[in-house]
């Protein structure tokens, strides 16, 4: 059942000191699987209103400053890669950047809300050595994530359409004894952005769907 032993077995995956800890190398194997999933995961998202986008796995470090991940983050991020004192470079940690970008690219109108965009985009956390697992826990992954874009009329039903659909995910790929935290904001640390109204609305907004889908969760603040 060790995913590791598995993958060795099956010909899925390797780690290669050469290549670096946590970076996967995919086999013929596993790029089969891994393809497939990826296609199935697309028809659904396709149905469900999905647009794709495809963009670079790097940026500069103002687009990082501005999104909040530099300085608060750098810590997880690999290090800069300096061009020269005005030009430096960072590997991605998330998409979300590059997402709100393609977003604000344009004027739009209320009428094309929602704008629902998904890619699976490459993503680099520098993790610490100890925390690595297999794939569990790597520093490179293939991120299938998605952005709404929506009027805050729409968040409440945005939200339940996006829990549904793991729902289906891991109904047809049998996956079960998963949990569901619900994160609460820390008011004492400066990570948290907005104010404490903001927050404490969305939360409410993401319990009250929570308990209206029958979705057991937790909470934990911070």
């Amino acid at each position: 059942r060790d995913h590791r032993k598995l993958g060795e077995e099956l010909d899925l995956f390797l780690f290669d000191e050469d290549v670096g800890v946590g970076l996967p190398l995919w086999m013929p194997n596993g790029t089969v699987l891994r393809e497939e999933v990826e296609r199935w995961a697309k028809e659904q998202e396709f149905l469900a209103g999905y647009h794709r986008v495809a963009t670079p796995a790097i940026a500069r470090a103002q687009l990082y400053y501005r999104s909040g991940h530099l300085p608060y983050y750098a810590e997880s991020m690999y290090p800069p890669m300096t061009l020269d004192e005005n030009d430096v470079y960072y590997l991605r940690p998330m998409n979300c950047p590059h997402h709100h970008k393609i977003y604000a690219a344009r004027l739009r109108s209320y009428r094309e809300l929602p704008v629902r965009l998904a890619e699976y985009g490459n993503t680099y956390r520098y993790e610490k050595h100890g925390s690595l697992a297999g794939l569990l826990r790597v520093r490179a992954m293939c991120m299938n994530d998605a952005h709404i874009y929506c009027a805050p009329s729409q968040l409440e039903r945005e939200f339940a359409g996006v829990l549904e659909m793991y729902q289906r995910y891991y109904a047809h790929l049998r996956l079960g004894n998963f949990r569901v935290r619900l994160s609460l904001h820390d008011p004492r640390s400066e990570k948290f952005v907005g104010d404490a109204e903001q927050w404490r609305h969305a939360e409410d907004l993401v319990r009250g769907v929570l308990r209206a889908l029958g979705i057991d969760f937790e909470e934990e603040r911070g």
